[in-house]
């Protein structure tokens, strides 16, 4: 998973290299759904207004098996500043309404 700060500034670092190719912005930490699931569903609403229930379609999502890595992002020279998402999840969301 990436914080979004980090995938901006992914994106920055490649355009400014006019690095060409996939590049994959990840934290560096693993994290399974049944590590993640409990701080979501205390940060995000389910809200079923809008079709799926949100908790179970991000339970979908991060029940799938990704294979990543991030080391041809670091040689760019990007190095992701929030490392670890369920520490930060509280605070990226509150941004992002902040900013909505």
């Amino acid at each position: 998973m990436v914080h979004v700060l980090d995938a901006a500034a992914l994106y920055a670092t490649i355009a400014e290299r006019q690095a060409t190719g996939v590049y994959h912005g990840y934290d560096g930490t693993s994290v399974t759904a049944k590590a993640v699931m409990p701080t979501l569903k205390e940060i995000y609403p389910n809200d079923k207004s809008v079709g799926q229930a949100p908790h179970e379609h991000i339970q979908s999502l991060l029940s799938k098996s990704i294979n990543t890595t991030n080391a041809r992002s670091l040689t760019t020279g990007w190095e992701p500043k929030f490392t670890n998402f369920v520490e930060n999840a509280a605070q990226a969301y509150a941004s992002y309404l902040e900013a909505s």
